[in-house]
């Protein structure tokens, strides 16, 4: 079972408006918009399936390349938890952190109630 992390506003608060997602992305050198699709390879055909990005997906530098990171929907932020993210000197984890910050958000999953503390 896969977990997703999500950056979002507490419930009696205002959503994350795309322009602010926007600005944070524009300031940061380390952050860009994702345009290219992303691309999965059937693992029974071996045919590769493309999926269309979302209105505000963006990608991370991280170990030399650009990365997918996280996905704007619905006035939350998301990306997939991985095992890094358990290390606090992680590059992402860190980003992440910064970002809930200047969006004055908090951090959550879906596998739990609990706010992650980073």
């Amino acid at each position: 079972m896969s977990v997703t992390l999500y950056v979002e506003r507490p419930r009696n608060e205002p959503a994350i408006e795309l322009n602010e997602w926007l600005s944070v992305i524009k300031a940061d050198t380390q952050l860009q918009m994702r345009t290219a699709p992303y691309k999965v390879i059937n693992p029974t055909t071996g045919a590769t399936i493309e999926m269309s990005v979302g209105e505000a997906d963006s990608e991370i530098y991280f170990d030399g390349e650009w990365v997918p990171f996280l996905q704007f929907r619905r006035g939350k932020l998301r990306t997939g938890y991985v095992e890094e993210f358990d290390n606090p000197s992680d590059l992402r984890r860190q980003k992440i952190s910064a970002i809930a910050k200047a969006l004055d958000a908090q951090i959550a999953t879906d596998d739990d109630d609990d706010l992650l503390d980073w």
